[in-house]
């Protein structure tokens, strides 16, 4: 089951990105530094590889649940752009968007989705939080199985609303 959500995750960020691994995570007290952005990452979760896409992977060793953060430069594009070229993209990988929202987090409005889609018989739900600053995209993405998704979903929310942009 952790391989099919490794496979979701890694297809999910292969999709929306292409950028290369940074290593600015503070394993002890779970906060990141780096790529213009500071984010707070669970403490006791575990740094996980695989991820060609984010800069901080990292998962619950007692769940399915992971979560990511994503940078990009991304000069001259909007969000509404960002955003209308990755509906498709995520339609035709078999993914179903259930759920979208505005948030702003530190004088930065973004976006919230919510996608469902199902690997080998098996239902899966992440909630990507996109924030385009800078010219670059910041994206903060959840992922665990849908059947798990309810009460990890303000775990995630908190990771996203603890970005501060440089």
């Amino acid at each position: 089951m952790g391989s099919r959500l490794s496979v979701l995750l890694v297809t999910i960020l292969f999709l929306l990105f292409g950028i290369a691994c940074d290593g600015g995570l503070d394993e002890a007290t779970g906060v990141y530094k780096g790529k213009g952005v500071t984010a707070t990452f669970p403490t006791g979760w575990e740094t996980f590889s695989g991820v060609p896409h984010s800069v901080v992977a990292r998962r619950d060793p007692n769940s399915s649940a992971k979560v990511t953060l994503a940078v990009q430069d991304a000069p001259g594009v909007t969000m509404e752009e960002y955003l209308a070229q990755q509906k498709p993209r995520l339609s035709n990988a078999g993914m179903k968007e259930v759920d979208d929202g505005p948030i702003g987090v530190n004088g930065v409005e973004g976006r919230w989705t919510i996608v469902d889609q199902t690997l080998q018989g098996q239902p899966f739900r992440a909630i990507t939080y996109t924030f385009l600053t800078n010219d670059k995209l910041y994206t903060v993405m959840g992922l665990t199985e849908a059947a798990e998704f309810g009460p990890w979903e303000s775990r995630f929310d908190q990771v996203a609303k603890s970005l501060d942009f440089e």
